[in-house]
């Protein structure tokens, strides 16, 4: 088994949500007046969640997102031939709480939600196969029908959409959606 690395990860989970751009942003991302003096800050034009493959986000050597450090991404100040795989627990907290991956499920189960499907367990094995790649076994699809319909949302405007997003948050969150065999 072998992780994904940061870059094929957040571009997942962008293409799962329907919000993938795979062209290359117009013009130069960087802004600022560069310089070490305290008024001149760069800052990339583009946050973490821009729509764009994370290949084209601007890495600025003094302003790395937390993000990339939770997922190894190597410093941009060091030469570095490989990278370093750790498996640490603020990689599955990133994916279960972070806005960033909590908008991409709900983006994506408003997509399967949307779609047209003969039952709520075609749905569920939808989900299994677009996000998974491979068939849902009929005790998957009990148990995801199960959680489901155990969640209690409080102030919820779509019951629906919350609990097809938790399921498909949960899905983005197993090791089987990190990890590449």
């Amino acid at each position: 088994l072998r992780r994904l690395e940061l870059e094929p990860l957040l571009d997942s989970l962008l293409l799962f949500a329907g919000r993938l751009q795979l062209s290359r942003p117009v013009g130069i991302q960087v802004a600022g007046t560069g310089g070490k003096a305290r008024q001149s800050m760069t800052h990339s034009l583009l946050s973490i969640g821009s729509p764009y493959r994370t290949v084209y986000l601007p890495v600025l050597r003094s302003l790395l997102p937390e993000m990339y450090d939770t997922f190894d991404f190597p410093n941009p100040t060091q030469i570095s031939g490989q990278r370093h795989v750790t498996t640490v627990a603020t990689q599955a907290l990133f994916l279960m709480n972070s806005s960033f991956a909590s908008d991409c499920a709900e983006r994506a189960a408003e997509r399967f939600l949307s779609e047209s499907h003969s039952s709520e367990d075609a749905r569920l094995r939808a989900i299994y196969w677009q996000l998974l790649g491979r068939e849902a076994r009929p005790n998957e699809v009990a148990a995801a029908r199960g959680f489901m319909h155990s969640l209690q949302p409080g102030n919820v405007r779509d019951v629906e959409l919350y609990r097809y997003s938790a399921f498909v948050q949960a899905v983005l969150g197993s090791a089987e959606f990190s990890y590449l065999k």
